[in-house]
């Protein structure tokens, strides 16, 4: 009986891990999901940083391209695109958002926001998004979620990943105003 025991416990480590990086979750866990993460490449134009100053890794699975920034080995933010070309098109489908959102909700439940989880205090930023189509959520422990308009991407941040970004767009603006020229 214990040689079944031990045996199913050793073929359950031999599963494949389901679902997406999560929020929080460690490059370690990331890896043992979807195998080993490409690191970007140098192109002509690069993607704007999910968090600036964090190291970013893209992981392939099942048609999606998953880029997650990880700060201090944790999962601050990530984003889900489709690869191309896809069955199902580029954008991401009402039931495909849904699936996500709830693979996302870490114990947590996402509410609808009238606000990007970076943008809160940009109006400007809000009215735009919202002119062309893009959806936020908010969730109970302050993570925020933002499919971009077109509805090609979403995107997740944990509160962390939040504050981080908060801080580092503070200080890029600090050093733009400081380099104004004085008249």
């Amino acid at each position: 009986m214990r040689h079944i025991f031990f045996c199913l416990i050793a073929w359950m480590g031999f599963l494949p891990s389901w679902g997406h990086a999560r929020l929080d979750d460690t490059e370690r866990r990331c890896v043992e999901r979807y195998g080993s993460a490409e690191r970007p490449k140098q192109r002509v134009i690069m993607p704007e940083p999910l968090v600036s100053g964090a190291t970013e890794s893209t992981y392939h699975f099942q048609g999606w391209a998953l880029r997650v920034a990880f700060l201090d080995g944790k999962v601050v933010a990530q984003e889900y695109q489709k690869e191309l070309p896809h069955p199902s098109g580029k954008t991401i489908k009402a039931e495909e958002l849904q699936a996500i959102l709830e693979a996302e909700q870490s114990g947590g439940a996402w509410e609808r926001s009238a606000t990007h989880p970076l943008k809160a205090d940009k109006p400007e930023m809000i009215i735009g998004t919202a002119l062309l189509g893009g959806m936020h959520w908010k969730r109970s422990d302050g993570a925020g979620a933002t499919l971009t308009p077109m509805a090609y991407t979403i995107v997740f941040y944990s509160r962390e990943g939040i504050q981080a970004a908060l801080r580092a767009e503070a200080a890029k603006e600090q050093k733009r105003r400081k380099s104004m020229p004085k008249f």
